[in-house]
This record gives structure tokens, sequence and C-alpha cells, in this order.
């Protein structure tokens, strides 16, 4: 017997509704003057010596006077202890210039170019009798100018998706904004988390949900809010379950081991499934749809298909009615719950569309 995979080619009829947009969301540039700071060190006959590599973004769009706090680190334990620095043994390089005032290291940037922070301290860890451990704490700073962005998003990894397609139905992540050096290599500025805004404009509606957003059916572009290069990804498209033209799915059920442990097994008609967490706790086995290509009238679609695309009928609901949990985006989604056993008979479509697939599978 063969697992069930289906393609699914949808022939789409009516109209689209006009786009309620333009709509515009943009995550704000963030700067920050402060960094806590961990170290993970050898430790050997009784001395901690490690090291700690910052970047900062240099030039007046970012702060220049900021401070390292120490935060904590290891020495003989894997736990971490309160790290505290002494004194500055001896400084090498210009970019920066550095003084210790109660504990914290107060940094001016001065110039592009790299400066090294010989630190004595301790980590409050016992370690061999010593009720806290001497630390030899080495701290490269290099400061230069952020010459480009590039934006991308992680849903380009993905064969196919040089175009990028996202879904509507769920929550996206944003695109990445990545901050170049002049080589042209990234880097993650500690005075910069966010180093320019970063905005979406949608010709149909887009709306901000945290750090994520949510977005309708339509093209949206990217901007961001600077005078120096910018490549990378320009804009992409978030289609419906309406504008898919085919798809390929598995069918799935999944076998509750313990209440935070599972085993899938791909569903076969007429086969007979033994689920051994069934009862008394059967809110984890399902029967999951697993999209394994989704094409829209875009091109391929870049990120997991939500659940909302999806439906079920249950004609054994007494057995595996259907799930409507609203679970988050995953490579699977439930759509009808195992709560007892016998008989499960059912048919899951994707919505806005008269395909659909039917299950027919004995459980014990």
């Amino acid at each position: 017997m063969r697992a069930i995979t289906v393609v699914l080619v949808l022939v789409v009829s009516g109209c689209t509704p006009p786009p309620s947009g333009p709509t515009a969301i943009a995550w704000p540039k963030k700067t920050e003057t402060s960094t806590e700071v961990l170290v993970y060190p050898v430790y050997d006959m009784g001395m901690a010596a490690g090291r700690t590599e910052l970047t900062y973004a240099f030039g007046d769009d970012y702060p220049s006077e900021v401070e390292l706090v120490p935060g904590s680190g290891t020495a003989c334990r894997s736990e971490l202890a309160p790290l505290t620095w002494t004194g500055i043994a001896s400084t090498e390089g210009t970019a920066a210039t550095a003084t210790l005032v109660d504990g914290k290291l107060k940094l001016s940037l001065v110039e592009e170019g790299v400066v090294t922070l010989f630190l004595d301290g301790t980590i409050a860890q016992s370690c061999d009798g010593q009720p806290q451990v001497p630390l030899r704490h080495r701290l490269i700073l290099t400061v230069q100018r952020i010459a480009s962005f590039e934006v991308s998003h992680l849903g380009q990894v993905d064969d196919g998706c040089d175009t990028l397609v996202l879904p509507s139905g769920d929550k996206l992540r944003p695109p990445r904004v990545s901050a170049l050096n002049a080589a042209g290599l990234p880097f993650l500025p500690s005075n910069a988390s966010s180093p320019v805004e970063l905005k979406l404009t949608s010709d149909s509606t887009v709306t901000l949900s945290g750090s994520w957003f949510t977005a309708s059916p339509g093209h949206v572009t990217i901007s961001l809010d600077t005078g120096i290069p910018v490549s990378g990804l320009e804009s992409f498209d978030v289609v419906g379950p309406d504008s898919i033209t085919e798809m390929t799915v598995e069918l799935l059920v999944r076998k509750a081991i313990s209440s935070s442990t599972f085993d899938f097994e791909p569903l076969v008609n007429g086969q007979t499934y033994r689920l051994p967490q069934l009862i008394p706790d059967a809110t984890n086995n399902s029967v999951d749809v697993r999209p394994v290509r989704v094409v829209t009238r875009k091109g391929l679609l870049c990120a997991y298909a939500p659940p909302s695309w999806f439906d079920a009928v249950s004609s054994t609901p007494g057995v595996c009615p259907r799930d409507s949990s609203g679970e988050v985006a995953s490579t699977r989604v439930p759509v009808l719950k195992i709560v007892d056993r016998g008989e499960c008979r059912f048919k899951a479509t994707v919505v806005q569309s008269t395909q659909q697939w039917s299950g027919n599978i004995t459980i014990e």
C-alpha cells in the first residue's frame, strides 16, 4: 500500500474583489547605547581567559557614546555567574577610547578601525576552592560605517523562490535588512539593532502584528528610509488560496507517544492505526495535511500554507471530528482530531476551491 500524495489543479472562476489599499506599515530604526556582555572563557590553573567581539556602526546616524555592561560568564561549571571588570590593563588601537566607570566600560567611538581592550576582572563562581575566579577578558571592538543595505526574506531560501510569494491568512515574517560594510560583508551593529526604518506598502491591506505582519492578497513594495545604496528584494506578492493552481500534499496520521512527543505515519486508505496515547489524552492525535509544493498564479508559495486555507468534513465525528484549533502554520496542518477508536471517514479541502481528497482509516 502507498501513502496518499495528491496533486491538485484548481480552476478558479468568478471575480476577485477590488483591493482595499493602498496601506503601509513600518518598523522604525532602533539604536542602542548600552550592551550587556557575556563571556565563555577557558579555565586553566585557577585562571579564566576569554574574548568577546563586538561591532559598532560609525557615523552621524548612530550613537558614538556607548557603554558595555558586564553581564555573566562561566569558569569551571556550565551555569552562568556574575561577571565583574576591575580595570583596563592595556589598549591597542585608536578607533575608540575607553574608561571604566563604576564597573561599566564607557566608550567613545572616534574613527573606523579596530580597538582591543585587555580587561582584568572576576567571575563569581567557586572553582578549585576559590570563591571567585580571576579573569583576563579580551574585548575586540570593530568600528565601521554602513556602506549599504541588503533586503532579503527567509522564504527566499527555498528553491524557486527568487520571486517571493507569501500567503494571506496568517502572521508573516517581515523582510530582513542587513547592514553591509565597505567590503560588502554583513555585520550586526551593537549600537543599532535595526539600523534603518523598513516600510511595506501594499495595494491591498497590510497590518502590523507585533514584530510580524498580516496582509491581504496584493502586491507589496519594500522601501528603506536611507540615502545609501540598497540591494536585494524590492517587492513581493501575497496570495490567497483562490490563487493556487497546483498543490501536492501528503496526508499523515499524527500519533502521540507522550504529551510532547509525536510520531507521524503516512495515511493509507483502509489501513488500521494503533494509537497508544489515545485514551485518556486524545488531544494530540490527529489527521494532518502536509503541503509538499504549492504553486500559485504568482509563482511558488515561499512559506507554510496557513491552517485557515484548509478545512475538513468528517462522516464519523465521534471518532475524528474536524479540528478547529487554529494552530499556527507549520509543515503539517491538523484538519481532524482523533478522539476515539473506530472508523474515521473524512474529506479534506482547500477553502475557496472545489478540490478535495478523501480518507478512510480505522483507529485501534
